[in-house]
């Protein structure tokens, strides 16, 4: 039988259903609440976030793979009460590294010029994925990458870091990257070298992107690709609607590429740095049920039900059985 580690424990690939592969359930800002508690009750907001949970799930969706590693304030004790309140959703959750936070610096080269040591962070990255969170042996189940906007040294070690883990345990890979600048085959290229199957990754935010022949490219190499901000159309950064973004995924079906994408929302449920008035007013759509509720229905009036069944349950299941050994 294969499995994937959950917040919960594992479960049987077999069983992970309709999945959105890349959520962001809780973010805080680094240390922020561990110095201020008075700030938020953060339990309070965890439950909170479990009832969005529930909700994705009264609609079909049965797991949720949140994104938000470490460097990010990850909060396995919030994200474990998250899944125990949601008990019709499993929850994976993710080690590695996000490139918009700050790398501790004690996994940092002192000398001859100071970068990341993608050795002591694969360690740390590895003992996630096969000891678990401290000691709750509670493991991760997917290790988290990302370039952002372009690819430098210190980035490049990132992305080593999380290669050698993937190579290590077999877990998959998924990625932020910037399509405007074409970083995900800058990540292709390093995971190539440090010999990660590119099949055992997933390039995200690629339906932010419009251009095909990029997007094709990707999944030439063997790569998934994430269809995996729809709701997130507030500009400056997110410019495509809800409907552009489901046209990118049905003209990349016309092109034969619907076994190669995965779909989500990149939602944040609750984070301290936007207010649920402000995620109302600029990104009322950015919610875990807006897959469900708004973009399979229109998918089904322009592709077939076995192209939705690949991109929501299928793709996803081979993403981690693969990792698990079948």
């Amino acid at each position: 039988m294969a499995t994937v580690e959950t917040a919960l424990g594992p479960v049987d690939v077999a069983d992970l259903g309709f999945t959105l592969m890349h959520e962001h359930l809780m973010v805080k800002s680094a240390n922020l609440h561990d110095q201020w508690p008075h700030l938020d009750d953060l339990t309070a907001r965890a439950d909170e976030v479990a009832t969005q949970v529930r909700a994705a799930g009264d609609r079909g969706v049965r797991t949720i793979v949140d994104c938000t590693p470490p460097n990010m304030s990850r909060d396995v004790p919030l994200i474990r009460r998250i899944a125990a309140a949601a008990t019709n959703v499993n929850v994976i959750f993710s080690t590695g590294v996000h490139p918009h936070f700050p790398v501790p610096y004690p996994f940092r080269y002192k000398a001859p010029e100071e970068t990341t040591d993608p050795d002591r962070m694969a360690e740390l990255f590895v003992r996630d994925l096969t000891v678990g969170y401290a000691d709750t042996g509670v493991k991760a189940g997917i290790i988290k990458a990302g370039t952002d906007p372009v690819l430098d040294r210190e980035n490049e070690m990132m992305l080593r870091a999380a290669a050698r883990a993937q190579v290590a345990t077999g877990a998959p890979i998924t990625t932020h990257t910037r399509p405007k600048t074409k970083v995900g085959l800058m990540q292709q290229d390093v995971f190539a070298r440090e010999g990660v199957d590119l099949s055992r990754v997933v390039i995200g935010h690629c339906g932010d992107s419009t251009d095909f022949a990029y997007l094709s490219a990707l999944c030439e190499r063997g790569s998934y690709i994430g269809m995996d901000r729809f709701g997130l159309d507030a500009p400056p950064w997110f410019r495509l609607t809800v409907e552009q973004r489901v046209d990118v995924v049905v003209e990349m079906c016309r092109r034969g590429y619907a076994s190669q994408m995965v779909m989500s929302h990149d939602s944040m449920c609750w984070c301290d740095f936007l207010s649920a008035e402000e995620k109302e007013t600029y990104m009322p759509r950015s919610r875990l049920t807006t897959i469900p509720d708004e973009v399979i229905p229109m998918l089904r009036e322009r592709i077939s039900t076995e192209e939705i069944q690949l991109m929501t349950i299928d793709n996803p299941r081979r993403i981690f059985a693969a990792g698990a050994g079948e």
